[in-house]
């Protein structure tokens, strides 16, 4: 499995959070909190993390081009719904996910 993380710093990350979750949550399973969510798409899981100074993504997939199609949707939708003070994700290099 391949990882990959961005943050976004931003102090609206809860409530964003939980706009991403609830939309993701019509088409594919999703779950959230005020601090916590999880994502499950074909092929990954994003987890994300909102803390008092932004947004964390940590994107799992099974192979790079899995990791790249949820990267795409993830930064398409943080556009979507930060259009009015748009927020753009800064992305680390893809790494191998620690074994769990």
């Amino acid at each position: 499995m391949i990882q990959q993380h961005a943050q976004a710093a931003t102090p609206e990350a809860s409530r964003i959070m939980q706009r991403l979750c609830y939309h993701f949550g019509r088409k594919v399973q999703a779950q959230c909190n005020e601090k916590r969510g999880t994502v499950v798409f074909p092929g990954g899981v994003c987890d994300m993390q909102a803390t008092p100074a932004g947004l964390r993504f940590t994107l799992n997939a099974d192979d790079e081009n899995l990791l790249a199609s949820g990267r795409e949707v993830i930064d398409g939708h943080m556009a979507l719904f930060t259009r009015k003070a748009p927020i753009t994700l800064s992305w680390s290099a893809p790494s191998q996910a620690p074994v769990r």
